[in-house]
C-alpha cells in the first residue's frame, strides 16, 4: 500500500479594471441576496501582517470582508462553467504565449473575467468579456451565480486529515478568495459580488506605490507565499480605478505516492534528447485512454473528487496536436477515459512564473479606454511530494493502487496536464511541459 504524498496547488487570477468611457451599470440583486444570509458567510479578515505594513496607512486602505459563494445554481449551469474552463485551457495552450512549458489557472481566469463582466454589464467591454468566457447559454445574474456555485462546490472537496491503518492522510484544503479593490475610493458593493462571496476593498486617497505593496501582500498571503511581488510595480497606474482579483489555494495529497525515479530520457518537439529528473510509481489506479493520436491518463487526488490528467501525443509534436484539437475533442478525452491500473513515470517539473498578456489569446477586443491588457503568470513545481503552484492574471483598462498494472505510462515527450474537479468539470490548473 502506498503512503499518500502531499499535492499543493495555489492558483491566482487578477483582473484590473479602470473607469473612463465605460457604461455605468446598475448593480443587480443576486439570488444569494434573495436567499438571505448564507451558511458560513462570516467575515474573513486578511492577515494582520498586511494591515501592519506602513503602506497600509499610506495607501488609505479600507479593508473589506468576504463571504461564501452562492451555492444555488443548477448543476447544468455549473457544468457549463466547467466546460468553459476547458475551452480557456485549450485556447491558452494553443497560443505561443509562455512557450512550450507554462502553467495557468483557467477557472481563476473565468472568475476574474466574470467579476469584470459584472462591473460593465452589457455594452462597453462587457459583451467582449462575455464572449471571451464562452459559458454557453448564460449571461447576467445566472452567469454570476453559476460561477459562484462552481467555486462553492469545488471548495466542498475539502477533507480533514485522518489516520488510517497506521498512515496519516493529509487534509485536502481548497479555497478561493475573490476580491474587488476600488482604487479611487469606497463605493457601494455591486449586487453580483455576493454570488462570488467577494470582498470589497477600497483605497481612499492614498499613494499608488503603497497600494501596490498592500495588494501584493494580500496576494502573497492568499497564495500561501507562492506569489510574492506578483503585481508589477507599474500597477495600479495613476489612471487605474479598480482591480478585481481571484486568488485560490489547493493543497491535497495524491491517492497513491510517487517516488523519485532518477533520470528520464526525454525528447523535445525539436528532436533534442536529454535527461530530466523523474518521479513515478510501479502501480497506480486512475483514468486511461489510448488512441492512435494520444495517450491520456489521470491520477486522482485524495477523495477522488479531483484528478490530474496528462495528454501526450502518440506521434508528431504537442504544438501540432493541440493546434488540431477542439474543445469538444478535449472534453471527449476526459469523458472517454476508462479506469485502469498502470505504472507511471514522468518528469518532475519546476516552472518559473512569467507575466504575459492574454488579451489577444482569449479574443478580447474592447474599444479604447476600457480593457487595456489581460496579464497572466504562473509558477509550478511537480515532484514526488505532489504539485505546488501559483498562477496570476491581470487585465488593465484606463480612463482617458490495487491490481497489477495493465499499462505502462512514460511521459518522455512533451505533454499537457489538467487539474480538474470531477463533479463540476472545472479546470483548476493546467499547462504544458516541453522539456
Amino acid at each position: 500500500m502506498f503512503a499518500p504524498k502531499t499535492c499543493r496547488c495555489a492558483l491566482l487570477a487578477a483582473l484590473f479594471v479602470t473607469g473612463g468611457a465605460c457604461e455605468a451599470v446598475e448593480p443587480e440583486p443576486s439570488a444569494a441576496d434573495d436567499a438571505g444570509p448564507q451558511p458560513g458567510a462570516a467575515s474573513v479578515p486578511l492577515d494582520l501582517a498586511c494591515e501592519m505594513l506602513p503602506e497600509a496607512a499610506q495607501s488609505g486602505w479600507i479593508r473589506g470582508t468576504a463571504g461564501t459563494p452562492f451555492d444555488g445554481a443548477p448543476l447544468a449551469d455549473v457544468r457549463a462553467v466547467g466546460d468553459a474552463s476547458w475551452d480557456v485551457a485549450l485556447r491558452v495552450l494553443q497560443s505561443e504565449v509562455g512557450g512550450p512549458t507554462r502553467a495557468f489557472s483557467p477557472l481563476s481566469l473565468l472568475v476574474s473575467m466574470g467579476l469584470s463582466y459584472g462591473r460593465y454589464g452589457s455594452g462597453a467591454c462587457g459583451d467582449e468579456l462575455l464572449a471571451a468566457m464562452r459559458i454557453d447559454g448564460l449571461e447576467g445574474l445566472p452567469l454570476h451565480d453559476a460561477i459562484g456555485s462552481t467555486l462553492a462546490r469545488v471548495q466542498a472537496n475539502e477533507l480533514a486529515g485522518v489516520q488510517q491503518e497506521g498512515t496519516i492522510l493529509d487534509p485536502v484544503e481548497l479555497s478561493f478568495a475573490p476580491s474587488i479593490w476600488e482604487v479611487t475610493g469606497p463605493v457601494e458593493a455591486p449586487g453580483y459580488t455576493s454570488s462570488y462571496g467577494a470582498a470589497l476593498h477600497a483605497f481612499d486617497g492614498g499613494e499608488v506605490a503603497a497600494m501596490n505593496a498592500v495588494i501584493n501582500c494580500t496576494i502573497e498571503e492568499d497564495s500561501q507565499g507562492l506569489l510574492p511581488d506578483f503585481l508589477p510595480a507599474s500597477l495600479p497606474a495613476n489612471d487605474t480605478t479598480a482591480i478585481d482579483l481571484a486568488v485560490s489555494h489547493l493543497r491535497a495529497p495524491w491517492s497513491a505516492a510517487l517516488q523519485e525515479r532518477g533520470p528520464l530520457a526525454f525528447v523535445s518537439d525539436d528532436g533534442a534528447e536529454f535527461d530530466v529528473p523523474s518521479i513515478g510509481a510501479e502501480e497506480v489506479s486512475g483514468g486511461w485512454l489510448e488512441s492512435e493520436f494520444a495517450t491520456v491518463a489521470s491520477l486522482p487526488l485524495r477523495g477522488d473528487a479531483m484528478e490530474v490528467m496528462f495528454v501526450m501525443p502518440t506521434g508528431g509534436t504537442l504544438e501540432a496536436y493541440l493546434g488540431d484539437l477542439t474543445t469538444e475533442g478535449l472534453l471527449e478525452l476526459r469523458e472517454e477515459m476508462g479506469r485502469a491500473s498502470f505504472s507511471v513515470r514522468m518528469p518532475s517539473l519546476d516552472i518559473d512564473a512569467s507575466t504575459e498578456d492574454y488579451v489577444n489569446t482569449l479574443g478580447i477586443a474592447c474599444e479604447p479606454f476600457t480593457l487595456r491588457s489581460l496579464l497572466h503568470g504562473a509558477a509550478l513545481t511537480l515532484d514526488e511530494k505532489g504539485v505546488e503552484a501559483a498562477a496570476g492574471a491581470a487585465a488593465e483598462q484606463w480612463q482617458t493502487g490495487g491490481a497489477f498494472p495493465e499499462f505502462y505510462l512514460e511521459l518522455d515527450r512533451p505533454f499537457a496536464f489538467f487539474v480538474f474537479d470531477t463533479e463540476t468539470g472545472a479546470v483548476l490548473y493546467s499547462g504544458s511541459f516541453g522539456g
